[in-house]
């Protein structure tokens, strides 16, 4: 039996299955980087336009909440509200009332 080296690989690797598989592995591999390249863009315009924020944390909280099951702790972070300056606070509360 003769059989062409085409045919044979057709064969071995399952014909059309092979060809879906191939176009599906694909599919989700141009996904990826569809999803890298927007991460990207993201990054990059946080980078020139974002803002940092700084807090300071001045204690921790607790509580028992009752839950089924049992009581339960749940804990909370105080910020330091106070140690922003007043001018800051100022400024925020005047765009605050321009924008009511």
């Amino acid at each position: 039996m003769n059989i062409s080296t085409s045919a044979l690989c057709w064969r071995y690797y399952n014909g059309l299955l092979a060809i879906m598989v191939t176009g599906f592995v694909s599919l989700i591999g141009f996904l990826f980087i569809f999803m890298g390249y927007q991460s990207r863009d993201t990054e990059e315009i946080y980078a020139k336009n974002g803002v940092t924020a700084e807090a300071t944390v001045t204690g921790k909280e607790h509580k028992i909440a009752p839950r089924p099951g049992g009581p339960k702790q749940d804990y909370s972070f105080v910020p330091d509200i106070f140690s922003a300056r007043t001018d800051d606070l100022g400024q925020l509360a005047e765009k605050a009332i321009r924008s009511a």
